[in-house]
This record gives C-alpha cells, structure tokens and sequence, in this order.
C-alpha cells in the first residue's frame, strides 16, 4: 500500500515543478493578457452559472 502512495506523490511531484516552471518560463516571456482575459471569463462564469440556475450555488 505503501508504494502506490509513494509513486503517486512522486509523480504529483514532478509534474507540479514541471507545470510551475514552464507557467514562469510563459508569464516572463510573454504578455500577460492573454492570462488576464482567462481569469475575467472564469471569473464571469463563475458568477453567471449560478445566477442563471445551470448550477445551485451552495
């Protein structure tokens, strides 16, 4: 049991400095509105999702 557990945390490991470094690596290189713009519009259906009644806000 032990094993699956280790290997999981490894991978989540890896995988998360990968992430991290190539998010660095694109937000120091390049304009940073193509993440603003993402964020409105996440942040713009997380209000009109509920208030339409697609999904109960809790």
């Amino acid at each position: 049991m032990a094993l699956p557990t280790a290997a999981a945390t490894v991978t989540e490991s890896v995988t998360g400095y990968v992430v991290i470094i190539a998010f660095l690596r694109i937000v120091s290189t390049a304009d940073h509105m193509p993440f603003a713009l993402h964020r409105a519009a996440l942040g713009g259906a997380s209000l009109t999702v509920p208030a339409t009644g697609q999904i109960a806000a809790r």
